[in-house]
């Protein structure tokens, strides 16, 4: 090595600074790669045992000498998401094992993060200053809807909690039902229970009617494919709830939706409303980000938001319950009759 060059190297450049960058952008790399290789077919495989180069690309139907294909596992390698022994490649990093080996949702979560919101963090500022926004319309559906059910441990103890506090048939509206697996719980904590659901999206719709009729809830559940603003009913409902949906609606169309959501009560009636809030996670501050950028959507509401809609609207007896941590569950009663929940 040429000791002048190497010294005219350091003057020249910032050698901290190179060094600070590369600890930085190794750690995006390291999620991208990671999050690439979570959408491959032999990602489990990688966990259990080791493959060569020419039985990857076979699983990908590629050349069995693919130098690119190379390329990119070595890179997992110089990551430490994979290590190289013998010509042949397996999973080295714990976190990248967790995933694989670990629900889709929580893959879907990781995907989400790495893949969507990237584009939120570098391009807002320039469809801000051309006056765009992002759409939800895109090749991601799968992903948003997988990433959901992260929260649905917490979101099933609240659907199995409602009901009705008199005896006798209680009508819910489940608006956003997305597959039906809210109905579908609490439908089974209370046989006395009868559901519309509403789901705006099509491809869901059709899953939440499938599923409906797979789990014997034909007579006791509808499916509707229309949203919250669209639907008037032929009747009046008990509950109406509404879970992580209230940032799809702009700020200044919130009022409007807790007043019909008002409308669709009986008296004593009862609205359940699930969101995240506003925080300084960094989790919750990219959600903040995309609702907001995204088309047809606002930002996620503060804390005291929600309460001052629902008194807006006309709802009384308002309390608010942190399910977890940034996630809180609201609930409010028409004026009427007894509240038809405890």
């Amino acid at each position: 090595m040429n000791l002048k060059a190497v010294i005219r190297c350091i003057r020249a450049y910032p050698i901290a600074l190179l060094q600070a960058i590369d600890r930085e952008t190794n750690r995006f790399y390291r999620a991208s790669f990671l999050s690439g290789l979570l959408a491959q077919p032999f990602a489990g495989t990688l966990t259990e045992t080791s493959m060569s180069l020419a039985e990857i690309a076979r699983e990908l139907d590629l050349d069995p000498d693919s130098p690119e294909l190379e390329a990119w596992l070595d890179m997992g390698v110089s990551l430490g998401v994979l290590r190289r022994r013998k010509g042949k490649y397996a999973v080295k990093s714990r976190l990248a094992r967790k995933l694989i080996q670990g629900p889709q949702s929580w893959q879907a979560y990781f995907r989400i993060r790495v893949e969507v919101f990237y584009h939120y963090f570098v391009a807002t500022p320039g469809k801000l200053v051309q006056g765009e926004r992002f759409s939800l319309d895109d090749s991601h559906g799968e992903l948003y809807a997988q990433s959901s059910r992260t929260v649905e441990p917490v979101l099933l103890d609240v659907a199995r909690n409602t009901g009705c506090a008199e005896p006798g048939p209680c009508a819910l509206l489940e608006v956003g039902c997305g597959s039906g697996v809210y109905i579908q719980a609490a439908c089974e904590a209370n046989p006395e229970l009868f559901v519309v659901g509403l789901e705006l999206q099509p491809s869901a719709a059709a899953l939440a009617k499938r599923n409906i009729q797979a789990w014997g809830l034909g007579g006791r559940a509808t499916i509707e494919q229309t949203g919250l603003m669209d639907y008037s009913g032929p009747s009046r409902h008990d509950i109406v709830t509404l879970h992580n949906l209230i940032y799809y609606f702009p700020l200044q169309d919130r009022p409007k939706a807790m007043s019909h959501v008002y409308s669709l009560l009986k008296p004593g009636g009862k609205v359940i409303l699930s969101t995240l809030l506003r925080s300084r996670f960094p989790s919750i501050q990219a959600m903040h980000l995309w609702s907001s950028m995204n088309q047809g959507c606002g930002p996620l509401p503060h804390a005291g938001e929600i309460p001052e809609l629902l008194k807006e609207a006309g709802f009384l007896s308002i309390e608010s319950q942190e399910l977890i941590p940034g996630m809180w569950c609201f609930t409010a009663h028409r004026p009427g009759n007894a509240p038809s929940t405890p």
